[in-house]
């Protein structure tokens, strides 16, 4: 049975907080909380092994001369792994971009539009999720699971 508004609402939060506790764990320089927004996931499963990739929103924790005044909001990729032994974070990381042009190398948010750099040709950075779910990723080489090469090589 598919869960209420209110328990997805609950589930994200606790899904956040843990990725974000994670990341600030090792950026204390740069800590972040969470605002509002819709948490977007793609699970997949493979030997037993069930990853899960998404983002969410977050903005950077309130400090300086105006505290009062709301950080701006920052798009974050994560991804989960769920195995007999163990269950948690792998990856939290603020969004850069979803594809990369084969030509220059340059990096880009939507690969559906042309390409600013002329070229028409994009890499996709992830065949796990690309076209399957709307779940946006970081630079290659900055999450475990799901780049191109790596689709069923796991990371612990």
């Amino acid at each position: 049975m598919e869960p209420g508004h209110f328990e997805r609402l609950a589930r994200d939060r606790r899904l956040v907080m843990e990725c974000l506790s994670h990341y600030n764990s090792m950026h204390p320089n740069m800590q972040y909380e969470p605002a509002p927004g819709e948490v977007i996931r793609y699970i997949r499963s493979h030997d037993g092994v069930s990853w899960t990739h998404g983002n969410f929103v977050a903005r950077r924790k309130r400090s300086g001369c105006f505290p009062f005044l709301p950080a701006p909001r920052t798009l974050f990729f994560f991804e989960l792994i769920r195995t007999s032994d163990f269950h948690g974070v792998v990856t939290c990381t603020p969004l850069l971009a979803d594809c990369i042009c084969k030509t220059c190398y340059r990096l880009y948010d939507f690969p559906d539009r042309s390409l600013a750099c002329g070229h028409n040709e994009t890499e996709t950075i992830c065949e796990m999720c690309y076209r399957r779910f709307g779940v946006l990723h970081p630079f290659p080489g900055e999450f475990a699971y799901g780049y191109r090469e790596y689709l069923y090589r796991c990371y612990y």
